[in-house]
């Protein structure tokens, strides 16, 4: 089972990037700054959608969770018990722990997107979140040009140099080196490009790959990407994070408002055993 320092590592890079002011210029914005806040829980034994609508309360974001149902046999359960303990935490970490704990064995690891219409949380396996793609096209030109290596450059040959100083005459005084200087094609630096970005990006979900979620092929200078956002998100961030690097104060929803003070939910409240 994960623990909230496993799912603290990724949030931990957001909180980083976010820059003041920076949090106002999309709905997308304003949900990772609400879920950024720092919360306090104890909630041991409680539903996992009780937990949902508690985090919902909390922060005031709107979550949206791929629940398992009739049609899905691919999501998370809403009556799973989970179990969420944090100080201090962000509520997107405590969220995807207690979201680890609803799947369903043997199902993929849930994690998160924006949907980029209603700047909602997405929180589901990937194969649901493989269902809300765009498109994408990431300019790499810049990444293809290369500076050749010139490996055939004439080398001086000093002892010609010399004979011909003294009078020895005979031969030219450079010597050819014929060693070779290989040359990609913007082509296939762009095919080297994108099995990198196959490999470490989420690789079980490209279909090149055999997977269902991505899409990646180059066309004059160009990536096109159709991917969720999940994908899209590691390949290139959010516009609204990007921004000097530094350590500004962690974003709120109200100006100046620090930690909140919450209680676990209800349910989790009863199901606390007596001491």
């Amino acid at each position: 089972m994960r623990t909230i320092r496993d799912c603290l590592a990724p949030i931990a890079a957001i909180t980083l990037l976010l820059a003041p002011g920076a949090l106002a210029q999309s709905e997308g914005a304003r949900t990772l700054a609400l879920l950024t806040r720092p919360l306090t829980v104890e909630a041991p034994d409680v539903r996992f959608e009780d937990f949902v609508e508690f985090v919902r309360t909390a922060t005031g974001a709107t979550v949206d969770i791929a629940w398992i149902n009739d049609r899905h046999s691919d999501g998370l359960d809403p009556e799973a018990i989970v179990s969420v303990s944090g100080k201090g935490a962000p509520a997107l970490a405590l969220l995807l722990d207690a979201a680890q704990q609803a799947a369903l064995d043997g199902s993929q690891a849930p994690t998160w997107q924006l949907d980029q219409d209603s700047g909602a949380l997405q929180v589901g396996p990937r194969s649901r979140l493989n269902q809300f793609k765009r498109l994408e096209i990431y300019d790499v030109q810049d990444l293809l040009f290369v500076l050749p290596d010139y490996k055939d450059v004439p080398q001086l040959n000093l002892n010609s140099v010399i004979r011909q100083g003294q009078g020895g005459g005979g031969g030219g005084i450079f010597q050819q080196n014929q060693g070779q200087t290989q040359v990609f094609s913007a082509e296939e630096e762009a095919e080297r490009l994108m099995e990198i970005l196959r490999a470490v990006i989420e690789p079980d979900q490209w279909i090149d790959n055999g997977g269902d979620g991505a899409l990646v092929r180059f066309y004059e200078g160009n990536l096109l990407v159709s991917a969720p956002d999940y994908i899209h998100r590691q390949i290139n961030g959010y516009a609204f994070l990007r921004g000097p690097v530094g350590r500004p104060p962690l974003p709120t929803a109200d100006a100046g408002a620090g930690e909140p003070t919450t209680e676990p939910p209800r349910a989790a409240q009863d199901a606390t055993p007596e001491p």
